[in-house]
């Protein structure tokens, strides 16, 4: 029963497997014979391309290659699309308005006192010369007298030399919230209040000792706190209209004006700007940037000096500033320095004889206080 040395079965075996019958055997052998031929005939005759015989293979095979079209396409039309995102953003951050556009060369304002990023020195104590219940809330030097004007929340105005010294002192009937002054170049005898509720710009005549005039102000801004609203001012002469343009960001505004009048809004850090003298309403404004909106809520006090204008900022304890430009498409370069004290509601610079002095008024909780800094 086992296959001999070629693997073929026995006869004997063989015989077994064949159907008995003569007949039945005679078309077995028939059948088998036939299956014999038509294999030998398939083996002898060539495969067929799997396009002669599989018409859904050939259809795959063309959908695989229109789908290789295809991805090659998309590939060139996003290499297409990335290097004009490239050109633009590149156009974008190097003309003359982008991110890294080259600035004017502008020689730093350096003043020993903010050297650091931060004001700091050894500062002079005149709240000496100072009576108890002063609180201030602002401060100008005024350059045609050689004098530093501090007002009062309690409605006090103060004339004071560097040293301290009293020069003269009023106070404004009725009582009014005084937080900021400045003056005005061509004006003698004359100091303009900010009075912040309701918002007024007082125009006080130092010989007389009154106001006469008031200037009411409609700002475009709802304050929760009538003790938010008007917390500082400061004042630009005629030729300040580039600068104006400049801070508003806006190169065609060509304001008209013999000068302008800047007041900070507290609640909001807004900065309005009324012509001179001021009218109801101001015909522009601006924001410090790159400060949050919690961090700009709180804007104390505003001065110019050497051709910059700073800002306090009380809460945070910093002092922002920048240039004023002479064209309003000159980038404005902004610095920031910190301050050593919380509630600083007044500040100045002032050109002694000694060199540039820095005047602070603090009035926060029971901290009421004015230091001079030299710079």
């Amino acid at each position: 029963t086992n296959p001999d040395e070629n693997g073929a079965l026995g006869p004997e075996v063989q015989d077994q497997l064949i159907p008995r019958g003569r007949a039945n055997r005679a078309t077995y052998m028939m059948e088998n014979d036939r299956i014999e031929d038509v294999s030998s005939s398939l083996n002898s005759q060539p495969l067929p391309t799997p396009t002669e015989t599989d018409p859904l293979r050939s259809h795959s095979n063309t959908q695989s290659q229109d789908h290789l079209e295809r991805t090659q396409c998309g590939k060139c039309l996003c290499g297409f699309i990335t290097v004009i995102g490239i050109l633009v953003l590149l156009i974008l951050l190097f003309t003359p308005d982008g991110l890294f556009a080259p600035q004017p060369f502008r020689p730093p304002l350096q003043l020993e006192c903010l050297k650091h990023g931060k004001l700091h020195g050894q500062p002079k104590n005149l709240s000496l010369m100072l009576n108890g219940k002063f609180e201030p809330s602002g401060a100008v030097w005024r350059e045609t007298t050689g004098t530093l004007f501090v007002v009062s929340d309690n409605a006090r105005l103060v004339e004071m030399r560097a040293n301290g010294e009293v020069v003269n002192q009023w106070k404004i009937r009725p009582k009014r919230d005084l937080e900021s002054a400045t003056w005005v170049p061509d004006e003698a005898n004359i100091i303009w209040i900010a009075e912040e509720s309701p918002s007024t710009i007082l125009k006080f005549n130092t010989t007389s000792g009154t106001v006469v005039k008031e200037y009411p102000l409609q700002l475009p801004v709802k304050t929760q706190n009538p003790n938010n609203g008007v917390e500082s001012l400061t004042y630009l002469p005629y030729n300040g209209q580039r600068a104006i343009e400049a801070l508003a960001g806006n190169p065609n505004l060509s304001p008209s004006s013999d000068g302008y009048f800047l007041v900070g809004i507290q609640q909001t850090g807004e900065v309005f700007v009324f012509a001179n003298p001021p009218h109801a309403e101001p015909f522009t404004s601006f924001r410090i940037p790159r400060m949050s909106h919690r961090a700009r809520a709180d804007l104390a006090d505003m001065t110019i000096f050497k051709n910059h204008i700073y800002f306090v900022f009380d809460k945070h304890k910093l002092l922002a500033r920048t240039q004023l430009a002479s064209d309003p498409y000159e980038p404005l370069i902004w610095e920031y320095f910190g301050l050593p004290d919380r509630g600083t509601e007044a500040f100045a610079f002032a050109e002694v004889e000694n060199g540039t002095v820095a005047f602070v008024g603090l009035d926060h909780k029971n901290v009421r206080a004015l230091y001079c800094y030299e710079c």
